[in-house]
């Protein structure tokens, strides 16, 4: 395929069965010189979705020769949002909480939480706080609802980042 180096190049599992140096560098090969430095159109077939992701600008994910969603990962995070109601493709953020007191996180779970608000306690943090996964069920809750629930019960937010869904699990919502 390479030898009349054609404008739009198709492959079929580049990677499959080479070991982990030999699909690095053929990654490599196909996103530096083909696309960077040849400028060709690579359109990959692969069921390895971080080959997928790391390569790919656009993505389809195809289920039985039907086409189940086609954009970049962003967009295709956005469009599962919509379907699930819930507008951002996921809705979830990674919480790291520090206690103000024995009972916080006590009362954050028992009393803060609810009205389409998941709270998920991930694990304890060596300094006296702990990781949680807050879920929102619905397009009319914003994170700065849940700042104020956290802050307005003493605890101390350390961080808050967007828990991303992967392609992987994308495929699988999509394809089930």
């Amino acid at each position: 395929g390479l030898l009349q180096m054609p404008d739009i190049l198709f492959l079929d599992e580049p990677t499959r069965s080479l070991d982990p140096v030999g699909a690095r560098d053929i990654k490599r090969f196909i996103r530096e010189e083909l696309v960077g430095n040849s400028g060709k159109t690579v359109i990959l077939a692969t069921n390895n979705m971080q080959e997928a992701e790391e390569l790919g600008d656009r993505l389809a994910i195809i289920n039985h020769g039907v086409v189940m969603a086609s954009g970049t990962l962003r967009e295709i995070r956005e469009g599962l949002g919509k379907r699930n109601g819930n507008g951002n493709g996921n809705g979830a953020y990674i919480f790291h909480l520090r206690h103000s007191g024995e009972n916080s996180f006590k009362i954050l779970r028992d009393d803060l939480f609810g009205d389409n608000i998941s709270l998920t306690h991930l694990r304890d943090t060596r300094d006296d706080g702990a990781m949680f996964r807050v879920e929102f069920g619905d397009v009319g809750k914003s994170l700065s609802d849940v700042f104020e629930r956290i802050t307005g019960a003493g605890i101390r937010v350390e961080t808050c980042y967007r828990e991303e869904i992967s392609l992987d699990e994308l495929f699988v919502r999509l394809v089930h």
